[in-house]
């Protein structure tokens, strides 16, 4: 029997929503992009980018979030925006998060870290909640796509709220522990990797993925990946159960093929059907 999908007492506490700030926005063909920044729940700033349909809708919507790879210059809420130009000719409303933990804040401990993990999610949360109460979009035509660590935590936010109909994942990995521990030193302190990874287990996405089954999964990894190993892949996959797609691809972490994006994009179109 599949879990029902429960929020957790972390995430279903009121937030103060989103009031974003729109700096700039821009025109590509009838697609407008606007420029948006907003404050987080702790005081800081963040930001996104709105991409819109010409029309009144209501629309379908994706929440995107990006991947972490500091030598690159998509690895920022800029990742998908190309991708959803496309998509908002077909009449999808889109928004795109930038990260912070671990694009701003390194990992430094089990507890700090499983706090900044939940802290996280919540801020995507409020991001999903911007979205679903635009007049331009249908709520019940919701879906996330996450690369690298926007995957991971798009499978904890989808596991605890219903809003999200589908969930795409990108080269992703089935425990935040097997990316803080090998390439953040430090983090384990006093504590085993064994005692470390058990802290943040139930927030994993490998616990989640079980919890978003039946909702249609896709999942997408790369053959030449050298963080995402084979055993990686197989446990996402068989959490995801039996409504997973899974689709390989002859590309390393970053998955930037046009293949990829070709079979994402028909993926998003039918689940929302547009």
């Amino acid at each position: 029997m599949t879990e029902p999908v429960t929020e957790a007492a972390w995430l279903s506490q009121p937030t103060a929503p989103i009031e974003p700030l729109e700096r700039t926005r821009s025109l590509r063909g009838s697609v407008a992009v606007a420029d948006l920044d907003w404050t987080e729940l702790d005081g800081e700033p963040t930001e996104g980018y709105l991409v819109l349909p010409a029309g009144q809708g209501p629309f379908p919507g994706v929440l995107y979030f990006h991947w972490l790879e500091p030598e690159s210059p998509t690895a920022n809420r800029s990742e998908f925006v190309d991708e959803a130009i496309g998509m908002a000719d077909d009449g999808v409303v889109s928004l795109h998060v930038q990260g912070r933990f671990p694009w701003r804040v390194r990992p430094s401990g089990a507890e700090p870290d499983r706090e900044r993990v939940m802290a996280q999610v919540r801020e995507l949360r409020r991001a999903l909640d911007l979205l679903a109460a635009r007049s331009d979009v249908d709520p019940s035509r919701i879906a996330l796509v996450g690369h690298d660590f926007g995957a991971m935590y798009g499978a904890v936010l989808a596991a605890r709220d219903p809003r999200i109909k589908g969930l795409a994942m990108l080269s992703a990995v089935p425990a935040f522990a097997d990316w803080f521990v090998p390439y953040w030193r430090g983090v384990l302190g006093d504590l085993t990797e064994e005692q470390y990874r058990a802290r943040l287990a139930d927030l994993d996405p490998v616990a989640a993925l079980r919890r978003v089954t039946p909702r249609p999964i896709l999942l997408q990894f790369a053959n030449d990946d050298e963080y995402v190993s084979a055993d990686a892949a197989a446990a996402l996959t068989a959490a995801a159960g039996p409504t997973v797609r899974r689709l390989d691809y002859d590309a390393g972490h970053a998955l930037d093929v046009e293949a990829a994006r070709i079979d994402r994009v028909a993926w998003l179109r039918g689940l929302l059907g547009v």
